[in-house]
């Protein structure tokens, strides 16, 4: 089943509806607080989870810098969603749209939607 790592900086409401609606989420700021980019991608691809992020540096470690990663990862690309927004927005696509987040990174916006294979 689909689960997620939520980076330190996604809020606890996100992470709640998730966990509510029936996903595993670990967060990052109640399991490993400073971890490092790193360490947060060997931890959801151990656990085969996807990264929930506000932080484009993972697009750059994976991309730019090859980092070995094949979970997933959610990038949230506005700085103004509401602590709920993220969950809605993520459970949204996968309820409307059956949309896949595993092995893919999505950028998720209000009013964008984008996905590539990683």
């Amino acid at each position: 089943m689909l689960g997620f790592v939520a980076d330190e900086h996604i809020p606890l409401a996100t992470i709640n509806i998730l966990r509510a609606a029936g996903y595993r989420v670990l967060s990052v700021r109640e399991e490993c607080p400073g971890a490092n980019d790193e360490q947060i991608l060997q931890l959801a691809d151990g656990e085969r989870l996807v990264i929930i992020t506000c932080d484009k540096d993972f697009g750059e470690l994976i991309y730019k810098e090859k980092a070995k990663f094949s979970s997933g990862v959610v990038y949230c690309c506005s700085s103004k969603f509401s602590p709920n927004e993220i969950a809605e927005l993520i459970l949204y696509h996968l309820n409307e749209f059956t949309a896949e987040f595993e092995g893919m990174i999505t950028v998720l916006s209000r009013g964008k939607f984008r996905q590539r294979h990683l």
